[in-house]
């Protein structure tokens, strides 16, 4: 018997998977190096882990919530539907996926750029990283600045990542979950 060979869309889907998680892995380093060149241990485990780590998860666990609810609203749907197309093809690629984008992306909005140009510009960056590529996604970079402004919040509250982070991947894993249903 022959051994059988994955389609064409499943061989991009993970390519991608595998750029976009070395990607996020250099963000990751790249912040890791720049808060400990500025402020070693000390400046690593304020903006990181932050004042109330604990509380901050908890926060981030009920944000969280309230954007899974939301991140299944139809408006977004076909935007989910565009994401889902690039999504990994197995469940725990995508849990993978998805955890290690929304740390990457934390720690370097929330917790490198924010304490460097503040929230609100934090913010508006964090958007701007949202620029669709295709016309399914416009509303990303919106959607993008609304949940930003949350994830900042809860960054301001408990000063690290954790709480924004946890928020973020429920955010992902709702929507990308209901895209990957929808075109699986």
């Amino acid at each position: 018997m022959r051994p059988r060979w994955p389609d064409d869309e499943t061989v991009v889907s993970w390519t991608w998977t595998a750029t976009a998680l070395v990607f996020y892995l250099v963000v990751i380093n790249g912040v890791v190096l720049t808060l400990w060149s500025w402020g070693g241990e000390y400046l690593l485990d304020r903006r990181l882990v932050g004042h109330r780590p604990v509380s901050s998860v908890g926060l981030g666990v009920l944000v969280g919530v309230g954007l899974a609810a939301v991140a299944q609203m139809p408006p977004l749907a076909a935007m989910w539907v565009s994401l889902g197309r690039s999504s990994p093809p197995t469940l725990p690629g995508l849990v993978l996926l998805t955890g290690v984008a929304a740390v990457a992306e934390e720690m370097l909005f929330r917790g490198l750029l924010q304490h460097l140009v503040g929230p609100v510009a934090a913010t508006l960056l964090f958007a701007a990283s949202h620029v669709p590529s295709e016309r399914d996604l416009r509303i990303w970079p919106l959607t993008g600045l609304l949940v930003g402004a949350a994830y900042a919040w809860l960054h301001e509250l408990g000063g690290g990542v954790l709480g924004p982070a946890v928020a973020h991947l429920c955010w992902e894993l709702a929507g990308r979950t209901r895209g990957r249903s929808v075109t699986r």
